[in-house]
């Protein structure tokens, strides 16, 4: 009795380990299509919808089949962008963040996608966010990073409010002289109101570290005024930072290519470098007594060789160098070369006094 019990226990735990595993396997063959299983929105602010998409790709010969997604919680409302995949087709999971139904506060999601077909299983993936009252950015400060003079990146952060549907922007200031924003609304409904704010570095900014501060004034309610009748007006701030280098740095700064005679040639090194990888498109000077070879890869620090040919005419000469590069289309760099041209003879005593002599001899 006690060998039919026992071989009748052994028999349902061997089921038992076998439906664990089976779901086991099942699970991870449906986890395999997904490269990512959660997604964090961070600061919401109360009245947008924003919107993940997780993104699937079938890996096997067979087509797979969505059952169905469902969500947790009214906070997010998930859908499919395709119900079949065949063999590496890809799809989407898209979960919308419904702030508007949930009100303020952390709210989290479990999206459960169930698979039918030849082979079925389910994955959870999971959202969440902080939804918050007021008027906020979608960033705490704006870092520009590393910027080259002449080419200034433009930064888009959003501005939501939740406080009135009379809610708007009257203006963005700031003490820092050399930024720009462009302010545009971008959703109006009910309380929700929401604006797109680009900001960008103009060309003037000093070269260095540089940092700020944005403030964005804005009128909750047209209606309301002071004491004095004028409009009651209120400001957010935001921080900004950046770091300007030059397109290009150039060593020597004054190439010195010393005293020449005319038709006498000399060559030298000069070193161009920037932040950023790039290529020389062009060297131009006035002067034809130039010639430069530069090599057209593109890389951080080029090597270059300026040649020079002395000109007839003796004296100190000076010409402009401008170096051309791909990281803007005014010149990158400026280079002032000088030299000067000599006589042999008048800066050799002995033979201007032998030339002298034979002059002489000659008018005899």
């Amino acid at each position: 009795m006690n060998l039919k019990r026992n071989l009748k226990i052994v028999f349902i735990l061997t089921l038992i380990l076998g439906s664990l595993s089976s779901d086991s396997n099942a699970q991870e063959w449906a986890r395999k299509m997904f490269k990512e299983y959660n997604h964090d929105f961070g600061k919401v602010a109360l009245g947008d919808v924003p919107e993940h998409r997780f993104e699937l790709q079938n890996l096997y010969k067979e087509n797979i089949r969505i059952q169905s997604v469902t969500s947790s919680c009214g906070c997010t409302v998930a859908s499919l962008s395709k119900n079949i995949l065949k063999t590496w087709e890809k799809g989407e999971v898209i979960c919308k963040f419904n702030s508007p139904a949930v009100g303020t506060g952390f709210k989290q999601a479990t999206i459960t996608v169930r698979f039918t077909g030849q082979f079925s299983g389910e994955v959870q993936l999971t959202v969440s966010g902080n939804i918050v009252g007021g008027v906020n950015f979608s960033t705490e400060s704006i870092d520009f990073g590393q910027v080259i003079e002449g080419k200034m990146p433009a930064k888009t952060i959003k501005l939501s409010s939740n406080v009135s549907p009379m809610f708007q922007i009257v203006d963005v200031k700031s003490t820092f002289p050399h930024i720009k924003v462009k302010q545009s609304e971008t959703a109006r409904r009910g309380n929700y109101v929401s604006y797109d704010l680009t900001a960008q570095l103009a060309d003037t900014a000093p070269k260095g570290f540089v940092q700020g501060e944005l403030f964005v004034v804005y009128q909750e309610n047209s209606n309301q005024r002071d004491s004095n009748g004028n409009p009651i007006l209120k400001q957010q701030t935001l921080p900004f930072s950046a770091k300007v280098g030059s397109p290009v740095r150039i060593s020597p700064g004054i190439l010195s290519l010393g005293k020449l005679e005319a038709g006498e040639t000399i060559s030298k090194k000069v070193f161009i470098t920037a932040d950023a990888p790039f290529t020389i498109t062009d060297v131009r000077c006035r002067s034809s007594a130039f010639s430069v070879k530069a090599d057209p890869s593109e890389k951080k620090t080029h090597i270059i060789e300026v040649t020079y040919t002395g000109v007839p005419e003796t004296g100190k000469h000076e010409c402009d160098l401008n170096f051309y590069t791909s990281l803007n289309t005014d010149p990158s760099g400026v280079m002032k070369a000088l030299v000067e041209i000599v006589d042999p003879i008048a800066d050799d005593p002995v033979a201007a006094v032998k030339s002298a002599a034979s002059d002489s001899s000659a008018i005899k």
